[in-house]
């Protein structure tokens, strides 16, 4: 399994990085440039900032398998939290910038993309009681 990919509010990433600047880093890719392969090592979690990554795995076959596209807002890749390598490949489908969310402690990582989340739900809250 790829794992699931989540929405976060357009607004959350530009405001959180402002905070978290020193602990993310941001990578461009040209369109059809490849993010991961599987099997990689894993070294961060990821979010896209502008672009379209897809997620795929190839066949023995050759063949290619699409799981899912992650758009503006979403984060993926998740499931290095807990795996030594990545279970998918990641190819940009347009000119993409991400926004790196490194794993080299997964114990503080973990608890620093928990946080972040915990981070987002709250603001979102805020933000439907103040409207």
């Amino acid at each position: 399994m790829v794992g699931c990919k989540r929405s976060l509010p357009d607004y959350s990433l530009v405001t959180l990085s402002v905070f978290t600047n020193s602990l993310i880093t941001y990578q461009d890719l040209a369109t059809e440039e490849v993010l991961f392969y599987h099997n990689d090592p894993s070294t961060a979690i990821f979010a896209v900032e502008s672009g379209r990554i897809k997620l795929v795995h190839y066949t023995e076959a050759g063949k290619t398998v699409n799981h899912y596209s992650i758009s503006v807002g979403e984060y993926f890749a998740e499931v290095v939290l807990f795996d030594d390598v990545y279970v998918c490949t990641a190819i940009a489908e347009l000119p993409s910038r991400i926004i790196l969310f490194p794993n080299g402690d997964r114990f503080l990582i973990f608890v620093y993309f928990w946080f972040l989340m915990l981070c987002l739900i709250f603001t979102t809250l805020l933000n439907q009681f103040s409207n």
